[in-house]
């Protein structure tokens, strides 16, 4: 699903105009960022803004996703990446 929403969104109001409910944590930005986690939810998301700078895409998780496994992976990832 692609969803444009302007710089300032906050992650809840894109979940809400998305219609999608059920989330726990997001990716926001690309494999390099944190997670969100669902009580970030109403902060601001973008450049300058009170969460994250990197935004391009949101990879959403909801609660049947293992979120040690997502972190294992990541660091699995930037390990390979050099930087």
């Amino acid at each position: 699903m692609i969803v444009e929403q302007p710089l300032g969104t906050t992650l809840n109001a894109l979940l809400k105009d998305a219609g999608v409910s059920g989330i726990e944590a997001a990716e926001i930005g690309g494999s390099t960022e944190r997670l969100a986690m669902k009580k970030e939810f109403d902060q601001p998301i973008g450049f300058k803004k009170a969460m994250f700078n990197g935004v391009g895409s949101i990879v959403l998780l909801n609660a049947s996703r293992n979120l040690t496994n997502i972190y294992q992976d990541k660091m699995h990832f930037m390990m390979e990446v050099k930087l």
